[in-house]
């Protein structure tokens, strides 16, 4: 992907925000200082930013003409959807048979690209072989389309709370499932790269960049081996915050961070029975109703004593 379409990108997503107010979950806050937090870590949809589906796709199209659009943008203007091809069903079809094939080969939660979800299905549109459909335009097709039907608003307080925590020398990344193009729905919800706003880059995990969605520890992992190798932060002084219990704070805890369930948007929180059930029993360490509260939460941390030397493996193993 080049700069220029970069920036398109972000200027198309953009273009199409949807400001969103959050409905109260009904949880109530559990705050309080936690001690010793180095670094901070979020799930992007659902807790950085709000959207009109909660995930990061790829998702099933409903409107005609948002495909239209897309087509159009990527360059095929003349394009018609074959009679008789549910576009949406198509995609579901294709991301599970996917899924099924990845499985087969011992991969327990596969991650959709959906580049290349949506290059068999637009195969089957234009009527073309995959191999013979360009890279860029697909790229361009799939940015048009997500950011039509599945627009996203920052959550309130966003950019002062990264702003804030930044300020206190806290390190900032992502451990969120997402596509190629959530780095881009991020910036043009921040108004600057997410660099530019203190998520370091090295300490971002997506989905799609390693092939595994969580609840995968993998992710997880990845990214503490990030912040140990580039700051030597160990796993209890992360804290990891996000809206989704069992995909998201479970795998956190397991993995040895302290926890903060965002609780400021009922339709990101989605809390069922057993998510309840297993709160009961393993709670998120604080419960948020608002970004901010964060600064509440957070004082400055100061490095712990420490050997020159860290064990890696172990620390990864939960043996801190």
């Amino acid at each position: 992907m080049t700069e220029e379409a970069k920036t398109e990108f972000v200027a198309c997503i953009h273009a199409h925000t949807q400001p969103r107010d959050p409905e109260p979950s009904g949880l109530s806050e559990r705050l309080g200082p936690l001690p010793d937090v180095r670094a901070v870590l979020f799930d992007v949809y659902g807790t950085l930013l709000t959207s009109k589906t909660g995930h990061a796709g790829p998702n099933p199209p409903s409107d005609a003409g948002a495909i239209d659009a897309a087509l159009t943008a990527a360059g095929w203007p003349n394009a018609e959807i074959p009679k008789g091809l549910d576009v949406a069903a198509a995609l579901e079809n294709r991301v599970q048979a996917s899924a099924a094939e990845r499985r087969k080969k011992g991969e327990d939660y596969p991650a959709a690209d959906a580049r290349a979800i949506w290059r068999d299905v637009l195969a089957k549109i234009l009527g073309t072989s995959p191999k013979k459909l360009d890279a860029a335009a697909i790229e361009r097709f799939v940015v048009e389309l997500e950011c039509r039907i599945n627009p996203v608003c920052p959550m309130p307080d966003l950019r002062e709370t990264l702003a804030e925590l930044r300020a206190r020398d806290l390190k900032l990344g992502v451990v969120s499932d997402g596509q190629f193009y959530t780095p881009l729905v991020l910036e043009a919800a921040l108004g600057l790269p997410p660099a530019e706003a203190g998520i370091e880059p090295s300490c971002s995990l997506y989905s799609y960049q390693i092939g595994v969605t969580k609840p995968s520890p993998l992710l997880y992992e990845e990214a503490m081996i990030a912040l140990e190798n580039e700051f030597a932060i160990l796993s209890d002084e992360v804290l990891y915050v996000g809206s989704r219990f069992e995909e998201g704070i479970l795998p956190a805890n397991a993995m040895g961070f302290r926890t903060a369930l965002y609780a400021g948007d009922a339709a990101s929180l989605q809390l069922g029975a057993n998510d309840l059930d297993a709160m009961s029993h393993a709670p998120p360490d604080r419960i948020l109703t608002g970004l901010a509260q964060l600064k509440e939460v957070l004082r400055v941390a100061k490095p712990k004593d420490r050997l020159a030397g860290i064990d890696l493996e172990a620390d990864i193993g939960g043996d801190d």
